[in-house]
């Protein structure tokens, strides 16, 4: 009865000090994150340009700008591709849009990490987009399910957009598409 009585205990402790364990890695992780934030906010306006003629708009570590939508609490750098290695990290720019006027076009996946909320999003919620050039506030106006091959969307305007697509959960030929409109 006793050791029955330790085991119990030793399990709930180990499971106690897995979950303390855990929320710290986490913690750290997210404060690591939001530190890269940061110091890329202060590389971006130390580093602001106005005339972009022959200039390089993406910082030495390879990030382009940052997105933040508060409504689902997301904040990430932004990585010029779309290729899986920047997927897995970064959210990614669609290197044949826009990278400031006209339709800025991004993609992530649709993960904890990422855009799993996005879908969360309404008419009239903000998005905020800060790269070299500035940055813009963007009020979504337009939400859809699109196909996997649409590239419709995000093709250039001479509105300034911004475009979010990323993967409809458990429908590999479905994308969620996002848009929202400078404000």
């Amino acid at each position: 009865m006793k050791i029955k009585r330790l085991i119990i205990i030793l399990s709930t402790l180990t499971l106690v000090i897995s979950i303390i364990a855990s929320i710290i890695i986490i913690n750290i992780i997210k404060n690591k994150n939001k530190n890269k934030i940061d110091e890329t906010y202060n590389m971006i306006e130390q580093n602001n340009i106005q005339n972009t003629e022959n200039k390089d708009l993406v910082l030495a570590d390879g990030t382009m700008g940052i997105i933040k939508i508060e409504k689902i609490g997301f904040e990430s750098l932004i990585q010029d591709g779309t290729d899986l290695k920047i997927l897995d990290n970064y959210v990614g720019h669609f290197k044949n849009s826009s990278i400031f006027d006209g339709n800025v076009a991004l993609a992530a996946h649709n993960n904890s990490k990422f855009w799993k909320n996005l879908n969360k999003l309404s008419n009239g919620d903000k998005i905020i987009y800060t790269c070299l050039l500035g940055t813009k506030t963007y009020e979504v106006f337009n939400i859809k399910i699109i196909s996997s091959d649409d590239w419709s969307l995000i093709q250039n305007s001479n509105k300034n957009l911004i475009t979010l697509i990323t993967c409809v959960h458990g429908k590999p030929s479905e994308r969620l598409c996002v848009q929202g409109i400078e404000v």
